[in-house]
């Protein structure tokens, strides 16, 4: 089945019911809700659907990817003890160190 097919069964299925169109608001909540919890199947068909469809939702989806990756790579700087810029190495590791304690886990 080519794209040409696929579009007119979807437009059909939409047509009758079957599947529910969505809207670019929806979808990239749904796309910020999938960093923080599992989507659930028809959430996750119907985004995949219109991202499918959207290049505007793609697009969003790819920069909060790289975003999601950026942030990783600050978060793995910090735990290697690599300087960042800001805050002093020692004072990141005495509040570490107090984060720890407060949590109940000793150093």
């Amino acid at each position: 089945m080519g794209p040409r097919q696929c579009l007119d069964r979807i437009r059909a299925g939409t047509a009758r019911g079957v599947v529910q169109e969505m809207k670019c608001e929806d979808a990239s909540r749904l796309v910020s809700e999938a960093q923080d919890r599992r989507l659930g199947v028809h959430e996750r068909r119907s985004l995949r659907l219109h991202l499918w469809l959207c290049l505007d939702c793609r697009r969003f989806l790819r920069q909060i990817m790289l975003l999601r990756r950026a942030l990783g790579m600050m978060a793995g700087r910090v735990n290697t003890g690599i300087q960042s810029p800001g805050l002093p190495y020692g004072s990141r590791e005495r509040i570490r160190a107090a984060l720890a304690v407060a949590d109940g886990h000793s150093r």
